[in-house]
């Protein structure tokens, strides 16, 4: 079942900290390079609610050697 978490995030995280870190292998959607590519991640832990001018995406190149490491 679906959880709802974005607006205790909001009050208990985003209001209360200037700077949250937050970094997977999986927050993105592979080949998209802008705000969408983590709407899915975003959306579901409430980053929606947090003004845009706060968030800064990136996604790194990977180490993982795919074809030997598999």
């Amino acid at each position: 079942s679906p959880l709802d978490i974005s607006d205790m995030m909001n009050e208990t995280v985003y209001e209360q900290f200037d700077t949250i870190i937050m970094t997977s292998a999986t927050l993105a959607i592979a080949g998209m390079r802008d705000w969408s590519e983590f709407h899915f991640f975003s959306h579901r832990i409430g980053l929606d609610l947090v003004d845009k001018k706060r968030i800064t995406t990136s996604i790194l190149p990977t180490t993982f050697d795919f074809s030997r490491q598999v």
